[in-house]
């Protein structure tokens, strides 16, 4: 920071954001990650969040804090921990033409 303190840094996979979660809708509990830089690793707290509007049609907002990945070398680790630390949230896709619009890979099995 500033004056020369390390400043802390909630670290996902490989991303990191300075800025903590709270208070927005969610609690994030931390445990140091390397005390000799101050990065933290998000360990337990809301992972998910959203915003609902029951309207005609429906419109909602989330997020998922650490991403939507389960492999570590997914590019999609940590990708929405910045929108977290910016108490933003990102639209849901619902209807088959948005996933669609959006969709990244599609896998048949």
């Amino acid at each position: 920071d500033k004056n020369g303190q390390p400043s802390s840094e909630n670290v996902v996979g490989d991303r990191g954001s300075s800025k903590q979660g709270c208070p927005f809708l969610s609690i994030v509990c931390e445990t140091p990650l390397n005390s000799k830089n101050a990065h933290f690793q998000a360990v337990a707290g809301d992972s998910f969040v959203a915003a609902i509007e029951f309207s005609n049609p429906v419109k909602a907002m989330a997020l998922t804090s650490y991403g939507n990945a389960s492999q570590p070398s997914s590019p999609h680790v940590g990708e929405q921990l910045q929108m977290f630390a910016h108490k933003q949230l990102r639209p849901v896709w619902r209807e088959s033409k948005e996933i669609q619009a959006h969709l990244a890979e599609r896998t048949a099995f």
